[in-house]
């Protein structure tokens, strides 16, 4: 199991007295680990190479990774792929962001695309972060919500999902994508930023009053999904009184059930 390598001390170890490891020791350890990593992360075996890829997060945009992740990004497997394009967003390194957008925009992967991949890969692109990837993921969200207006899209959901995560990360151009598309003309876009607004201030003390403003603007909007996306996030960020609570609830059970 490579995950033996991270156990910590606990209680009884405590009580045996066992010495925290030295500096030396720790690097022996994750030169082991590493090892281990760049071993079975192209195994066959599917848990050898889940758990492989469950630890590339401890190298975050460590370089020495790049080729290793450039080799097997070739795989056609579907199964494969999608794990190393997941890992490569836990990796973080701006060398998986060149990856991913070629890898997106070459017509010859189209087959790949539609089996379910796009997703993994706009997703990952957000959670690598950096300029490349906001503008790219800007540029996509945008001609994707010109042409899906007329219901929910999976990935343009996906592109917004993605612009969120750079914004928690304090991206102010991340952040003033979803303020201005509060109100775009396309409903499923605004109901995606209003949702955002919950993942970004959900649970902190403050909240700009800029954001607070454009919610309770879209808590009245002409859209019924919008409305509830904002009643939701408001709800997240600083509490509904029971009337409210009483509005947003009747509007979920007609969403739902449609009665």
């Amino acid at each position: 199991m490579l995950h033996e390598f991270f156990k910590t001390g606990d209680d009884d170890s405590e009580e045996m007295n066992i010495p925290e490891p030295s500096q030396e020791e720790l690097d022996e350890l994750k030169s082991k680990i590493f090892k281990r990593l760049t071993e079975d992360i192209a195994s066959d075996d599917e848990k050898k190479r889940y758990e492989a890829l469950t630890l590339v997060p401890y190298f975050e945009a460590d370089p020495r990774l790049s080729p290793y992740f450039t080799a097997l990004f070739e795989t056609t497997d579907i199964s494969r792929k999608r794990d190393i394009i997941r890992a490569i967003g836990a990796w973080r390194h701006s060398d998986g962001v060149a990856m991913l957008i070629n890898f997106l925009t070459n017509t010859h992967n189209q087959e790949l695309l539609e089996q379910g991949l796009e997703e993994d890969v706009i997703l990952a692109l957000g959670e690598i972060g950096g300029l490349d990837a906001l503008e790219f993921l800007i540029n996509y969200a945008t001609a994707r919500y010109e042409t899906h207006r007329e219901q929910e899209d999976a990935l343009g959901m996906a592109s917004v999902e993605g612009i969120t995560q750079i914004a928690m990360h304090g991206h102010d151009k991340a952040l003033a994508f979803l303020v201005k598309n509060t109100e775009h003309p396309a409903w499923n876009l605004r109901e995606s930023c209003a949702n955002a607004f919950s993942v970004i201030y959900g649970g902190k003390e403050k909240i700009p009053k800029t954001v607070y403003d454009l919610l309770i603007r879209l808590s009245k909007d002409d859209n019924k999904d919008v409305r509830i996306a904002a009643y939701m996030s408001l709800d997240a960020i600083v509490g509904l009184d029971e009337a409210n609570k009483k509005i947003l609830n009747d509007a979920r059970h007609k969403q739902i059930f449609g009665e």
